[in-house]
């Protein structure tokens, strides 16, 4: 934990006044959309304010325009900035280049999360206008097939190829070894829709928006249908990693897991789905590997195609703890903190190889992954989130804490200064033997803690 904040920490950006974490040092020391906002969500139990500041720097970076060249489109949260030579002479789209499925829906979910935490229905009003472009963009420009799924495809001449968070050419596959074909609407893509509509409704009803609210929470619940009924692969039981232009996308990977963290999947599917993913193909006792070991592209050094990424599992891990699956939720977050240990100064990179540890003892190094990164940086901190079972309520003056469990090798965990709105509270959590127990030593302001066991 001191050393994931602490990297954290190094690696805060300032850009005019806006607080917020670069990707990953050295590769990517830069305004990311989809990594700043990411490593945001990871820490807001333990600082709020630098949500704040990502929301704040993102919103300026909203795109108000089209161009190709930049894979811009209007309400888009902006994938990537650089500065300097190549830049300043427009040799680069980076300038911000906006190659990004996923940042928008991800922005929409940060405010929703932020607003849990503080309270703050004030900046909801400053960003509502954002906020509403960033509807817009998912609702018209996104969804190119018609058909409530967010797709991309890229223009730039420059551009990347695959917008999701795994970015690289060959990410996105078919059983049969093929590259997906455009446009693409990758699984969790439609998950962070999803989150974002639920989320931002009571946010909308607050400010007077009531009828939007009830809009927004229909479209979602037809995406989760339709979601359930497009991706789910009876034959594989279990839930595509795309649809593309050809059909479906049909390997075994790691980007449906993701989507228990948004609660889109169907509660029938969802043991189906968790069992599948903790198979040895997918688990290798240190974590998730991003492609199934089955696969015709798997690769335990391939960037997306069978590394390790603990950003990945540490969203997993946030996932099982909403589905009650709290005995793998406590396996995945004690396998990467026996990886961290491994790793020098206990920090963990951007990815590691998909080898398993019965065979090879230690993870093996990927060698050029950033380290730090963001959000590899915070994944320990949201994992221990997830098992502490934390649920902040800022708008009805609540904590919840919800079944929370200790694995085995931690014993008693004091967090101090837990702050919901304007109340802070102690918290210490204790494991006797099977049950991990909460006492609140300490209480500044009205807040009701409520412990569900």
């Amino acid at each position: 934990m001191a050393r994931s904040l602490a990297d954290l920490n190094m690696m805060r950006m300032n850009l005019n006044g806006d607080v917020f974490h670069a990707a990953g040092i050295p590769w990517y020391d830069t305004l990311f959309g989809r990594d700043s906002i990411i490593s945001a969500l990871q820490i807001l139990p333990f600082d709020a304010e630098l949500a704040k500041g990502t929301l704040l720097v993102n919103a300026k970076f909203q795109s108000n325009s089209s161009d190709d060249w930049r894979d811009q489109e209007p309400g888009k949260i902006a994938h990537e900035l650089r500065r300097g030579e190549l830049a300043n002479l427009k040799l680069i789209p980076q300038t911000p280049y906006y190659g990004t499925v996923d940042a928008t829906p991800l922005f929409l979910i940060l405010l929703t999360e932020y607003v849990n935490w503080t309270g703050d229905i004030e900046l909801v009003k400053l960003l509502e206008n954002n906020v509403d472009r960033a509807l817009e963009w998912i609702d018209v420009h996104a969804n190119m097939e018609g058909n409530g799924f967010i797709y991309y495809a890229v223009k730039s001449p420059l551009g990347i190829y695959n917008h999701g968070w795994k970015d690289s050419p060959d990410s996105i596959s078919r059983s049969d070894g093929t590259l997906a074909k455009q446009p693409i609407a990758v699984a969790e893509a439609q998950g962070y829709v999803y989150m974002a509509k639920k989320g931002l409704a009571p946010l909308f009803r607050r400010i007077g928006r009531k009828s939007d609210a009830a809009r927004l929470e229909r479209e979602a619940e037809e995406l989760k249908e339709r979601f359930n009924r497009e991706f789910w692969m009876e034959d594989k039981q279990f839930f595509a990693q795309a649809l593309d232009a050809d059909g479906v996308c049909d390997v075994i990977s790691s980007n449906p897991a993701q989507c228990l963290w948004t609660e889109i999947i169907d509660q029938r599917y969802a043991k189906c789905l968790v069992n599948r993913i903790f198979r040895d193909d997918m688990f290798t006792e240190w974590g998730i590997r991003t492609l199934s070991s089955k696969e015709k592209r798997y690769n335990p050094l391939g960037y997306h195609n069978g590394t390790v990424w603990p950003h990945d599992n540490a969203i997993i891990t946030m996932g099982l703890r909403k589905y009650g699956f709290i005995k793998e939720m406590s396996l995945l977050f004690t396998g990467m903190y026996e990886a961290a240990r491994e790793f020098d100064d206990f920090r963990l990179p951007e990815c590691f190889g998909g080898l398993t540890r019965s065979e090879y003892g230690i993870p093996v190094k990927y060698p050029v992954a950033c380290s730090p990164q963001a959000w590899a940086s915070g994944a320990i901190p949201y994992m221990l989130t997830a098992c502490l079972g934390i649920t902040p309520d800022a708008l009805n003056n609540r904590l919840i804490i919800n079944r929370p469990h200790l694995p085995s090798w931690l014993d008693n965990v004091q967090f101090n200064n837990v702050k919901v709105g304007n109340t802070l509270t102690d918290l210490n959590f204790r494991r006797v033997e099977e049950e991990t127990l909460v006492n609140v030593s300490k209480r500044s302001g009205d807040i009701n803690v409520l412990i569900k066991y």
